[in-house]
């Protein structure tokens, strides 16, 4: 997807002369979303089966590892929300493995997990 305006900050000349620099965050928070969105899918498509021997799980997190590498190194204060935009699950669930034991559970069960707000407000009163 091509923008007119740079997504990791610092922004971009615009086409329209006179205007001066258009930045991601000048826009709505509408487009802002279909632009990383869009970026998301991109990125998550990137290679899969004939990418070495790595299943798709390893590939997902080699493409975080080395989207959160790239940005320390090119990012002015070494760091932005760009890794996070683009591969924000395979992130977590590296940083979670990192600090030990670590589950994954079925949307279904955490559903199943939620507390309702009466019982809250039960809990409360204790």
């Amino acid at each position: 997807m091509h923008t007119m305006w740079s997504v990791r900050g610092g922004g971009k000349e615009s086409n329209n002369p006179g205007k001066g620099k258009a930045t991601f965050t000048a826009h709505s928070i509408e487009k802002r979303q279909d632009v990383l969105r869009e970026l998301s899918r991109k990125f998550d498509e990137g290679p899969r089966d004939d990418f070495l021997c790595f299943d798709q799980d390893a590939v997902r997190r080699l493409k975080a590892s080395y989207a959160y590498k790239f940005d320390f190194d090119t990012a002015f204060s070494h760091w932005s929300r760009f890794p996070w935009d683009l591969a924000m699950r395979p992130l977590c669930e590296i940083k979670a493995k990192a600090l030990g034991s670590s589950k994954t559970v079925t949307q279904r069960f955490y559903d199943k997990m939620t507390l309702s707000s009466s019982v809250l407000n039960r809990l409360g009163k204790f």
